[in-house]
């Protein structure tokens, strides 16, 4: 029975990939697998011939570098190569599930889809992914001034990525929402996924370091305090005893933290004579 075919763009390298309607409302279903897309990315387009008697319409992207970026993606993930990224900060509403080995979205519903809606939250369990400079760029936010005041002396911690394994024959939904981003269906529970690389600002700078091969998925510091309103909440969290252990851990294995240890100390020092004056500033 002929069927729905995605085609090359009008001069594009070549691609026909059969699709249907899936139970998700607007979007394809691509080879009766579970890779999505969203309808609104393509356009009926004339049925190229050697389809004939086999599509029942054609669809193509509304650009070239769309068609091209597409086929790039699609072909990794036919070839059980794809690799997906996640960032996000270490205030992120995640970690508490994170600490537990559980990578989820903020909601439940299962519907891929945008993750944020018009309020800034989003209702839906699939997670938003991307490639992995966009993902550690991600990761750089809630850099509040108390955050800061920590990090022009010494190294700090601010954000995490983690990498997902989503070819063809790795069991996970994708869905192509745009070349921008691609939604995973989750939760994920670890080694579905695998932490990737740690942003640290130190001295106004930042540095994406690999995430030690030694440590495991669930070894993360303690949650980052989200807009804390006093300094004291935010060098609490960073003097916490469990911090600081991962902070030695994560010494061993990278060097330029390790390198950094008399200025902590000096840090350190200084926050301890602050407490002493004043508990609370």
């Amino acid at each position: 029975m002929p069927r729905p075919y995605l085609v090359q763009y009008p001069g594009a390298t070549n691609f026909n990939i059969p699709m249907n309607m899936s139970l998700y409302p607007n979007r394809w279903k691509l080879m009766d697998s579970d890779f999505y897309m969203d309808v609104a990315c393509v356009v009926p387009t004339p049925t190229p011939g050697g389809l004939a008697g086999m599509c029942s319409q054609a669809y193509s992207f509304r650009s070239q570098a769309e068609s091209n970026e597409f086929r790039t993606f699609f072909q990794d993930w036919v070839g059980d190569t794809l690799i997906l990224y996640r960032g996000f900060p270490g205030c992120h509403f995640c970690w508490p599930d994170l600490l537990n080995g559980t990578l989820r979205s903020e909601g439940n519903r299962d519907y891929p889809e945008f993750t944020m809606n018009g309020n800034g939250r989003g209702d839906t369990r699939w997670l938003p992914t991307a490639d992995v400079a966009t993902a550690q760029g991600v990761s750089f936010q809630c850099c509040d001034v108390r955050t800061q005041a920590l990090y022009l002396n010494e190294p700090v911690p601010i954000g995490f990525a983690v990498s997902i394994a989503c070819g063809s024959g790795s069991g996970r939904s994708i869905c192509w929402l745009n070349a921008g981003e691609i939604v995973v269906r989750g939760p994920l529970i670890a080694p579905e996924y695998r932490m990737h690389s740690v942003t640290w600002m130190d001295a106004g700078a930042f540095r994406h370091a690999p995430w030690p091969a030694a440590f495991p998925n669930v070894y993360l510091p303690p949650q980052r305090p989200y807009q804390p309103p006093l300094q004291s909440t935010m060098d609490n969290w960073w003097d916490h005893a469990h911090t600081q252990l991962w902070m030695t851990v994560m010494a061993a294995q990278d060097g330029v933290i390790a390198a950094a240890a008399a200025r902590q100390a000096l840090a350190s020092a200084a926050r301890a004579a602050r407490r002493l004056l004043n508990p609370v500033y």
